[in-house]
């Protein structure tokens, strides 16, 4: 469900709780590329992520927005 969370809270941003800070990809090392870190005491603080969802909600949202009427 993450396309969806994602395409939720564009209009309901407060599913999610969220934290500033600095994503980077590796790209080194055949054992380590691709690895996604996040730095949140980045000094340059340039992305924002999800770190927590109200799941019941979001849920609760989706069935809203999908069942037939």
């Amino acid at each position: 469900f993450h396309d969806p969370l994602a395409g939720a809270t564009v209009f309901e941003p407060s599913l999610c709780e969220y934290a500033d800070g600095e994503v980077s990809v590796e790209i080194v090392g055949p054992s380590l590329a691709g690895l996604t870190l996040f730095n949140a005491r980045a000094e340059h603080k340039p992305h924002r992520i999800a770190v927590k969802v109200d799941s019941a909600r979001f849920f609760a949202h989706y069935f809203d927005v999908v069942s037939p009427s």
